[in-house]
């Protein structure tokens, strides 16, 4: 990660920690502006969105690290557990079956499609 990246990186995830996740996704949209093509980016904002409730926005930003790299089983499981929030059970099981086949032993990607399948065949989940 180039240095100027980097900064914004880490003043990013001081603020994070410190529970300020507006501030971090500020600091983190100026490190994509330096590097938009980099995936744990990308993760990491939709991950700070999720946690504000803002779970469309969390997807649009996982598919875009998914877009960089279609392989990051992470990025998969986050963006189901997003689609959970929307009651989009059918594609969140998909996206949890992808970071399973990624990553055969991703325990929570294990739950969470354990959890979708039930909330997808539920008669009281329509």
């Amino acid at each position: 990660m180039q240095d100027r990246a980097l900064k914004h990186f880490n003043k990013g995830a001081d603020f994070a920690k410190q529970g300020e996740p507006e501030k971090a996704i500020d600091l983190l949209d100026k490190a994509l502006a330096i590097e938009p093509h980099n995936d744990m980016l990308w993760v990491l904002r939709g991950s700070l969105l999720y946690d504000l409730g803002r779970y469309s926005d969390a997807i649009a930003s996982h598919d875009k690290a998914l877009e960089l790299r279609p392989d990051y089983a992470v990025a998969w499981y986050s963006r189901g557990v997003a689609l959970l929030k929307l009651d989009q059970y059918s594609d969140a099981l998909t996206a949890f079956e992808k970071a399973l086949e990624i990553n055969p032993a991703y325990v929570d990607a294990k739950k969470r499609r354990e959890l979708a399948l039930h909330k997808r065949d539920s008669p009281s989940s329509s």
